[in-house]
C-alpha cells in the first residue's frame, strides 16, 4: 500500500480508545458514537481514492514528431514557381535554377518539442541536410532535405497515329518524322485528318494539346510542350500524304519543296527568272528559265544534268512527249529528253504554248493575230489548219479525240485531233478588246474554262458539253485560269483572287466558300489532299482544300509566278491545268 494510504489510516485509528461493540460486554466503548467511527472511515476512504483518481490523471508525455512545412525563402517574388514534397522521412524541393543554395536559413513548421537544426539556423542546401525533431518523450525523427533545380527539358521523342487508336481511318501505324520544332507525318492518300489521334511521348512537364485526344490535321497543328522550369517550346506538326513540289521563282531558284511540310529538299539557281511550271522526264526535272536556257536537273539531288539554249526566254511550260522535250519562247523546240540535243526548230513567230497528243503539236502562234499551228510532233514539219485569228491565247487541251482551245475573242472551239477538222465554236458574251487567257480544262464529259459573263467586264467559269459544245452552266465572279476539278468538285478564285468557290462540276451550284488569308494572281493548283496557292508576293501556300485552314507558307527568294508540279510519293504526278501536258 502506498505511504499516503498508511499515513490516512494511522490518522484514522490514532488517538482512539478503546471499545467495544453493543451486545458484547467484554468491549469498552467511550463517548464517541458509533457516528464518528463511520465518518473516520469514509474520510479514509475518500481519501485514498483522492490519491488513486491524481495517479490516474497525470499527463503523458507526447511521442508526436513531424513536419508540417519546410520552405526556402528563395524569392520575394510569389510568382516563382516551388515545388516541394514533404514525405515519411524525406522532404523533396524542386526550385528554378539559378538560386543560390550555399546559405538559406527555412521557414520550418513541426510537430515536437525541438528541430535540429534549429529554425534560425542557415544551411548549405547544395547538398541534403538532415532535420532531427525531437519528441516531448524525449523520441527522434529525421528528415533527409533534398533540394533540385526545376529540369529545363522539353522534347518530343515519338509522335505515332496507331491504327488501334484511329480505327476505320489507319490499317496501320503511321510514325512521324521529328526534325527539330517540325514534326511530319505521311499517311496514305485519301486518309481523313479531320479526327486523327495522336499517342506522343516527350520528356516535360506538360503538353497541350494533349496525346491521345482526337485533333483536325488538316492544316498545321501546334503543340506546346512547357518543361518544369516553365519554359516551352511549339512543335508544328504537318500531316498528308508524301509528296514533292518543284516550281520556281524570279530570282532564278528552281525549289524542291517537301508537300507536307515545306522542308527544302533541293534548290537551283539559273541566271533568269522561272515564269514557267517545270515539267519531269523519268527522273529528270525539266525547267525553261527567261535566260533562254533549258535545264535537266536530278528530282532526287538537285544537281545539273544538262543545259540547253533555246534562243530566247521560256515563258509558258516544256512539254514532254515521245521522249523528246517541246519547248518554246520565240521559236519552237524540240530536244532529246536525255542529253539535251536539239532535235529540231520549227521556229514561230513570238511567245508560244505547247500541248502534244500523238504525233502532233498544237501551238499557239505567238504573232499579232494568235491563231493555233500544229506542227509533225517527230520532224517540226507544219500541217495546214483552218484557225480562227485571235484563237491562240492558252494552252490547248487535249481529250477524247479532240483539241479544244480559247481565244481572245472570248470564244471557244474544238477540233478533231485526227483530221483537225473544226466540230463546234461556241462564242461567249464578251468585251471586245478585253481578252481571257483561259486553258480550258476536261474532265466527265464537261469542258470548263473562264470567259466573260452577261455584263461588261464581268468573268465567270463556264461548263460546256465536250461532245456537242451546249452550255451546261455558268458562275459569275469566278476565275481560273486552267479551272481545277477533282472529285466532282471544282476549285475556283473569285473575281478578286482572294477567295475560294467550291462549285458541284456537274450543276455549278456552290457547294463551300472560304476566304483566302492572301491575295493573288496565279492559279490554285490541288494535289494531295493539298490546295496550293502562290500569292502576289514571294510565297507559296499551303491550305486545306475543303475548308481554307492554313497548313504551311514557305516565303521564297523572289516572287512566284507559277503553279508547281507535284510528285507523290509513288511517282504520280500531277501538273497545272495549264502545263499542256495531260495528269
Amino acid at each position: 500500500m502506498p505511504d499516503e494510504t498508511n499515513i490516512l489510516l494511522h490518522l484514522a485509528y490514532s488517538k482512539s480508545p478503546p471499545f467495544k461493540m453493543p451486545h458484547s460486554p467484554n468491549l469498552m466503548v467511550d463517548k464517541m458514537s458509533y457516528h464518528n467511527i463511520f465518518c473516520r472511515f469514509g474520510i479514509l476512504i475518500l481519501a485514498v481514492s483522492l490519491i488513486v483518481s491524481c495517479k490516474k490523471n497525470k499527463p503523458e508525455l507526447s511521442a508526436d514528431k513531424y513536419l508540417i512545412q519546410f520552405h526556402l525563402p528563395i524569392s520575394g517574388d510569389p510568382s516563382v514557381l516551388e515545388e516541394t514534397h514533404i514525405g515519411d522521412d524525406t522532404v523533396s524541393i524542386n526550385i528554378p535554377p539559378g538560386v543560390s543554395l550555399s546559405n538559406i536559413t527555412p521557414t520550418i513548421s513541426f510537430v515536437g518539442k525541438s528541430i535540429s537544426p534549429s529554425t534560425t539556423s542557415s544551411e548549405d542546401f547544395t547538398k541534403p541536410v538532415r532535420y532531427t525533431i525531437t519528441a516531448q518523450d524525449g523520441s527522434t525523427k529525421t528528415y533527409v532535405v533534398s533540394v533540385r533545380f526545376f529540369s529545363s527539358t522539353k522534347n518530343i521523342t515519338s509522335f505515332v497515329f496507331r491504327a488501334t487508336d484511329n480505327p476505320g481511318i489507319l490499317s496501320k501505324d503511321v510514325t512521324a518524322t521529328i526534325r527539330n520544332d517540325s514534326i511530319v507525318a505521311m499517311v496514305p492518300p485519301g486518309t481523313d485528318l479531320s479526327k486523327l489521334v495522336p499517342d506522343i511521348t516527350y520528356n516535360g512537364h506538360v503538353i497541350s494539346p494533349v496525346s491521345k485526344k482526337a485533333q483536325d490535321f488538316s492544316g498545321t497543328v501546334n503543340y506546346t510542350l512547357t518543361a518544369e522550369d516553365l519554359t516551352s517550346v511549339t512543335y508544328k506538326v504537318f500531316t498528308g500524304a508524301a509528296g514533292t513540289l518543284y516550281f520556281g521563282d524570279n530570282n532564278g531558284y528552281i525549289y524542291a519543296l517537301d508537300a507536307v511540310s515545306a522542308r527544302i529538299k533541293w534548290k537551283f539557281q539559273t541566271d533568269g527568272a522561272i515564269v514557267a511550271t517545270p515539267t519531269v522526264y523519268k527522273n529528270t526535272l525539266i525547267a525553261g528559265s527567261s535566260d533562254s536556257y533549258v535545264y535537266a536537273i536530278d528530282t532526287a539531288k538537285g544537281k545539273l544534268i544538262w543545259k540547253t539554249f533555246v534562243g530566247s526566254g521560256v515563258t509558258e511550260p516544256p512539254c514532254v512527249a515521245n521522249d523528246k522535250i517541246y519547248v518554246g519562247g520565240f521559236e519552237f523546240y524540240a530536244l532529246d529528253a536525255r542529253t539535251g540535243k536539239e532535235i529540231w526548230n520549227a521556229g514561230t513567230r513570238g511567245p508560244i504554248s505547247i500541248t502534244v497528243s500523238g504525233d502532233k503539236a498544237f501551238v499557239t502562234d505567238g504573232s499579232l493575230y494568235y491563231s493555233i499551228l500544229v506542227y509533225n510532233a517527230s520532224t517540226g514539219e507544219q500541217i495546214p489548219i483552218k484557225s480562227v485569228s485571235y484563237l491562240g491565247l492558252s494552252n490547248p487541251a487535249v481529250a477524247n479525240g479532240r483539241v479544244y482551245t480559247q481565244g481572245a475573242e472570248s470564244l471557244l472551239q474544238a477540233y478533231s485531233v485526227s483530221t483537225l477538222d473544226t466540230l463546234w465554236t461556241y462564242f461567249l458574251p464578251h468585251v471586245i478588246g478585253n481578252p481571257v487567257s483561259s486553258a480550258p480544262t476536261i474532265n466527265n464529259g464537261i469542258v470548263y474554262f473562264c470567259g466573260y459573263g452577261q455584263n461588261a467586264g464581268e468573268v465567270g467559269i463556264y461548263a460546256l458539253d465536250a461532245i456537242t459544245g451546249t452550255r451546261k452552266w455558268y458562275v459569275p465572279n469566278t476565275y481560273q485560269r486552267a479551272p481545277l476539278v477533282q472529285n466532282g468538285s471544282i476549285w475556283v478564285t473569285n473575281a478578286n483572287r482572294d477567295a475560294i468557290f467550291i462549285l458541284d462540276a456537274q450543276s455549278g451550284q456552290q457547294k463551300a466558300t472560304f476566304k483566302l488569308p492572301i491575295t493573288t494572281n496565279v492559279d490554285t493548283f490541288m494535289a494531295g489532299n493539298i490546295l496550293f496557292q502562290p500569292d502576289k508576293g514571294q510565297s507559296l501556300w499551303a491550305f486545306d482544300p475543303h475548308n481554307g485552314a492554313t497548313k504551311w507558307q514557305f516565303v521564297a527568294t523572289g516572287a512566284v509566278t507559277t503553279s508547281p508540279l507535284f510528285i507523290d510519293g509513288s511517282g504520280n504526278i500531277t501538273r497545272p491545268g495549264n502545263s499542256g501536258e495531260q495528269n
